[in-house]
Formats: structure tokens, sequence, C-alpha cells
């Protein structure tokens, strides 16, 4: 007998690698892929994660481009008639548009919360949140503006790219 089947009298860590095909034995039970390949170790295992993962981001990106959120205006339901079909990217598009007709040409300027609320505005349409390094603050990123909660009823808006501890 030799040294493998002496270890293994039932073949039961004998494997093939799912990412490249050769066969191995298995240090346990666990262990799927190639133990070393290249001089690396666990060299199939990462080659088959990073597909794994650029699939997985595919899929998540391709959900998110036919996502759509069904709205129903007051008048909608006052009126019985059927439901508003907005996408999200057009209430994005909304969202950036207002913030760039209150920023203009500004580097920063402050707005009160209901005004951005009559125009359509939407808060909950964020990209990200990012917290103020030592403050409590959070800033919420809108494609390329940033708004800080100044006070109570007002907003900082600027361009994410003055807030270099972000990028």
């Amino acid at each position: 007998m030799n040294k493998v089947t002496e270890m293994d009298p039932r073949g039961e860590y004998q494997r093939v690698c799912p990412y490249c095909g050769e066969s191995f034995t298995a240090h346990h039970m666990l262990q799927i892929y190639c133990p070393e390949k290249n001089g690396h170790l666990n060299y199939c295992k990462n080659r088959q994660k990073r597909i794994n993962d650029r699939l997985k981001e595919e899929e998540i990106e391709a959900a998110l481009k036919d996502m759509t959120i069904v709205l129903l205006s007051n008048d909608a339901l006052e009126d019985g008639l059927n439901d508003e079909i907005i996408s999200i990217k057009e209430k994005q598009a909304k969202n950036t548009a207002i913030i760039g007709s209150f920023l203009g040409a500004l580097e920063s300027v402050e707005v009160e919360i209901d005004l951005m609320i009559e125009q359509g505005f939407d808060f909950d349409l964020y990209d990200q949140v990012q917290t103020i390094p030592d403050t409590n603050l959070n800033i919420a990123i809108y494609g390329q503006y940033a708004i800080v909660w100044s006070s109570n009823k007002k907003v900082l808006i600027t361009h994410k790219t003055t807030l270099t501890w972000i990028f």
C-alpha cells in the first residue's frame, strides 16, 4: 500500500477540483478545491471565488436596472385610477436636478428641508450614507452631491468631491 491509500483506505478524501479538473487528496472532508496550484495556496478556490463574485455583482446590477417602484399618488387613490409606475433612476435624476438647482455655481448652500420636499425631493433615495469623522453627523450622498443636516429644519448641500475624508 502506498502512503495515500494508508491514510485514506476508502478513498473518501479523493477529489476532483471543480475549477481545474485535476484529482487531488483533500486535507479535510470540507476541502473542495486543490490545496496548491502554480506554487500558490488555494489558487483554484480563489479563482473560482472571483468568478462567483463577478457573477453575483452582474446579477445585482441587472436586477437594479430592471427594478421599479410602484407609487400611488393621492389623486390615483381618490379617483381609483391605475397605479403610477416611476423608476428609481427617474426619481434619482429628479433628486440630482433639484440639488443642482439649489447649488448652482456655489460651492455649498444651506436650504430648508421643507422647501426641498415641496420641490419633490425624496430623501430616501440616497446612494450612500457616511459619518463625518469625530462627530455624530451623517452625510447622505446623492450622485455627485452631498447633503449634511446642519440644523433641525435645514441641510447643507455641497459637491461630494469637497468632502476629502470620504473619497
